[in-house]
């Protein structure tokens, strides 16, 4: 283990004949340091191997897989057979199932099996989202029933609205759909004339562009008041002729 193949120098008071003896005798010396250190080392492990495998023998079963348990969930460093075999107990005895409390109902109890579940679930339990099964499914079924009602709500708005663009315009003014995108864009505009900014004034709400009727966006409209609104479709017949 300790030979070596030594490439000599010359020795630095000749004319390089003679190897540097001084050099090669601090080198053995040196090495056979080492190799006593490292004996000492081999037999104190192997000291420290008997003492633990006595240890164990003595230990109850009970409290070995106890300590296998602690090993196992808080030092994921350690490899689960390296924990088996040097314990003397068989995985299934020491992995004992990790439990947490269900975010939601607060009484069932989630279980970990492994040390990637047991990071998931706490993850998860940080976020308020570990569940537990029944719970899970309820939120499932949450969801779908969710999804359902916007699906229908989705159909029956497409119908309304293909009716809101259709029907005669004078009709769609008395809508309340009409009416409540009124109210809304008077109040984005602060209840004032776009033109002159008068708010003491009857308010018209007129269309920029029929594109959108029934779920018209804010630049499909303007504000304005009367005599604004006079002089705008006056402007537009005049535009077009």
């Amino acid at each position: 283990m300790f030979n070596c193949a030594l490439s000599l120098g010359a020795d630095s008071s000749g004319d390089g004949a003679y190897p540097n003896r001084r050099v090669v005798m601090r080198l053995q010396t040196k090495l056979k340091t080492i190799k006593r250190k490292i004996m000492f080392h081999q037999e104190a492990i192997k000291t420290l191997n008997q003492e633990f495998a006595e240890t164990i023998a003595r230990a109850p079963k009970a409290t070995i897989e106890r300590e296998a348990s602690d090993l196992y969930w808080n030092h994921p460093e350690i490899r689960v057979t390296d924990i088996a075999k040097r314990l003397g107990v068989k995985e299934s005895e020491f992995k004992p199932l990790k439990m947490f409390k269900c975010d939601k109902c607060k009484d069932e109890i989630i279980y970990a099996t492994s040390r990637y579940k047991k990071d998931e679930l706490e993850r998860a339990h940080k976020k308020g989202d570990a569940i537990c099964q029944g719970c899970a499914e309820d939120k499932h079924k949450e969801l779908a029933e969710n999804w359902k009602r916007y699906n229908e709500s989705t159909e029956i708005n497409d119908i309304r609205l293909r009716q809101l663009k259709t029907m005669p315009y004078k009709d769609y003014l008395q809508t309340d759909e009409w009416k409540a995108r009124r109210t809304a864009y008077l109040k984005t505009v602060g209840y004032r004339c776009e033109v002159c900014n008068t708010n003491d004034k009857t308010l018209n709400i007129h269309h920029r562009t029929y594109k959108r009727r029934g779920n018209e966006w804010n630049k499909d409209l303007i504000a304005l008041c009367h005599d604004c609104h006079g002089i705008f479709h006056l402007n537009s017949k005049l535009a077009s002729q």
